[in-house]
Formats: structure tokens, C-alpha cells, sequence
């Protein structure tokens, strides 16, 4: 288990996740991870939105914005960084 700090996942099941984020090229990938072990949902939601070049909308409740670090990191990353990502794809529809 990752401990007390994180009461949903167990280490086996965000694994995958943690090892997509590892291996990425983003600058603030270290922080990522250890959002993913505390059970951040920033930092969970930001994994599926940083796989999708065709998002058209996106709609998230005003209780979400309260901490919103590495999604806004991701949207900066993928929009206005020269990564090999977003070097492969932008946004077209935001």
C-alpha cells in the first residue's frame, strides 16, 4: 500500500500510470508521480487529457479548480512547450 496519504489506490494498481508519467518528457514529471502516489485527483485526471489531441470540450465543476496544479501544467506542457509531444500534436479544437 502507499500508505495513509493515499486510501484509494494501491502501488500495483497505479503502476501503470506512474511508469507512463515517469517516462514521459515533461519537466515536472517528478512532482506528477508523487501527486499520483498521494492520491491527487489533478494528477489523475491530467493523465487522460494529456493523451487527447482531439478534445473538444471540457467541462469540470467549480469544486474541482481548488487545486489544479499538474493539469494546468499538462494543458502549458502540451500548448506552449517544445516537447517531443507536443511536437507531435497540438490541440486542434481548444
Amino acid at each position: 500500500m502507499l500508505g495513509l496519504s493515499n486510501p484509494w489506490s494501491t502501488e500495483a494498481e497505479i503502476q501503470p500510470l506512474v511508469q507512463f508519467v515517469a517516462e514521459s518528457d515533461v519537466h515536472f514529471k517528478d512532482l506528477w508521480v508523487q501527486e499520483l502516489q498521494r492520491g491527487i485527483m489533478d494528477a489523475f485526471i491530467a493523465l487522460p487529457i494529456f493523451q487527447l489531441p482531439n478534445l473538444r470540450s471540457l467541462s469540470l465543476g467549480l469544486n474541482f479548480f481548488r487545486r489544479t496544479g499538474i493539469l494546468g501544467m499538462v494543458f502549458r506542457s502540451v500548448l506552449c512547450e517544445n516537447t517531443s509531444r507536443a511536437s507531435l500534436w497540438r490541440y486542434k479544437f481548444l
